[in-house]
């Protein structure tokens, strides 16, 4: 640009800014100081597109830089998007594809209105972004279920490990949605207690299955337990143990029942931690809350019985 003798538009540095937006300030700040430079003989123009919320957003107090910039809005609606995709995926998605970010330039170049699909090595860098535009960033398998397949909002990243979001991409892609894919893996047709059977002895997946779709559920002891949980093994814990929250609650007795069922279902051994809690609690509550699921809960259901006889 110093070599420049006549009027010139540099273009398309607003696609560099919109995907690196923690960029943006600082290059803009720089360009708007380049009226300082007596280097300049000529005006230079850069042309930003889709970043008026941006530059609304700049806090600019020298008026010399007011000057240097022109906000126009054309009222004119469009569909653009851009999807970046982690190319070590191996996916393919129906669009403009594009493979690197010069080639993303130059398809940019050629219709601002496209919506590209952008796919790079990089992806994995550009996931906890705040874009300025409509971008949508697929780098792993939990990207990938969120975008295509229309996995509920309320589940988190965090949630489950890489392995088990793929696996649910291949159940799902055969399924359609999350709910069918459920019934389908537990061979039932709609929510029910009756796919905890035999919870212990089922793989990792298909417990962790059970866990997020006791999420979505709206009412129920195993939606409270599941809500309050961020893991599976949390979750099971919870079942045990949650019920000494509702104690004084008018639906106490309907939990309760529900409990019951459920662990009767799963056949499960209780928590240490489940264990010392009770033999601490109020002995009405504890014969209420225990099961005859395990050796542990028939003994203490037995020794308050067996002290009660000797006194007799």
């Amino acid at each position: 640009m110093q070599k420049e003798t006549q009027t010139i538009c540099v273009l398309p540095l607003s696609e560099f800014l919109r995907i690196n937006p923690d960029q943006a300030a600082q290059e803009v700040n720089l360009l708007l100081n380049l009226h300082k430079s007596e280097v300049y003989s000529r005006r230079i123009y850069f042309l930003m597109y889709r970043l008026k919320s941006f530059f609304l957003s700049l806090k600019i107090t020298d008026p010399r830089q007011k000057n240097c910039l022109l906000l126009s809005s054309a009222k004119v609606v469009d569909d653009y998007s851009l999807t970046i995709i982690q190319k070590s995926m191996g996916l393919k998605m129906s669009g403009e594809h594009v493979d690197g970010f010069k080639q993303y330039l130059e398809c940019w170049e050629k219709s601002y209105n496209a919506s590209p699909i952008f796919y790079t090595e990089n992806a994995v860098y550009l996931q906890d972004k705040k874009f300025f535009d409509d971008v949508t960033v697929i780098a792993t398998a939990y990207d990938l279920l969120h975008c295509r397949y229309g996995l509920p909002a309320d589940f988190k990243r965090s949630f489950g490990s890489e392995e088990n979001w793929q696996r649910l991409v291949e159940v799902l892609a055969t399924a359609g949605s999350f709910k069918l894919a459920v019934c389908r893996e537990f061979k039932i047709d709609t929510f029910s207690t009756l796919a905890f059977k035999h919870f212990g002895e089922r793989e990792n997946f298909q417990q962790w299955l059970l866990w997020l779709w006791c999420k979505l559920q709206n009412s129920g002891y195993l939606a409270r337990c599941a809500k309050a949980s961020a893991s599976t093994e949390e979750f099971v814990t919870q079942i045990y143990e949650l019920i000494f929250s509702f104690a004084n609650e008018k639906f106490f007795d309907e939990f309760c029942n529900e409990r019951r069922e459920v662990l009767s279902l799963m056949k499960i051994l209780p928590p240490k931690s489940f264990v010392e809690r009770t033999r601490q609690a109020d002995k009405r509550l504890a014969l209420k809350i225990l099961t005859n699921n395990s050796q542990a809960e028939r003994l203490m259901i037995l020794r308050p019985r067996v002290a009660q006889s000797s006194c007799q």
